[in-house]
């Protein structure tokens, strides 16, 4: 028997807990997504929030600014809602297709980095 373990996909999802919205009606913060020492661009809690209602638009802009990374090699990402958060879960693929060995596990944790008005410490 082949004692080499082919590569694995991994898969991580991040929770992002959301505030109440503010008095127009706006969700108040931004949130980035911080992976191996590289972080994302800010994205606004309240445009993620209302694109939500096409998961797969909020979870394309997710991958867009995950995929600009360069500690990360391809990832997939969906999303999902509840009352109070949103979920992404981020599919790192590795195999034969993939070969970024920037995607070989075990990986690091993504990491939310919420701003102060999205329920960070002020």
């Amino acid at each position: 028997p082949n004692s080499s373990s082919a590569p694995t996909t991994e898969i991580q999802r991040v929770e992002i807990r959301i505030g109440q919205p503010d008095g127009s009606g706006k969700l108040p913060g931004t949130v980035a997504l911080s992976f191996n020492g590289e972080t994302t661009g800010e994205l606004e809690l309240d445009l993620l929030l209302r694109v939500l209602n096409d998961t797969a638009e909020a979870a394309l802009m997710v991958e867009s600014e995950l995929n600009l990374l360069t500690t990360i090699g391809n990832v997939a990402v969906s999303a999902s809602r509840n009352e109070t958060s949103l979920t992404f879960e981020v599919v790192f693929h590795a195999g034969d297709l993939v070969q970024s060995p920037l995607n070989l596990g075990p990986l690091p944790l993504l990491q939310a980095v919420p701003s102060a008005e999205a329920g960070g410490n002020s």
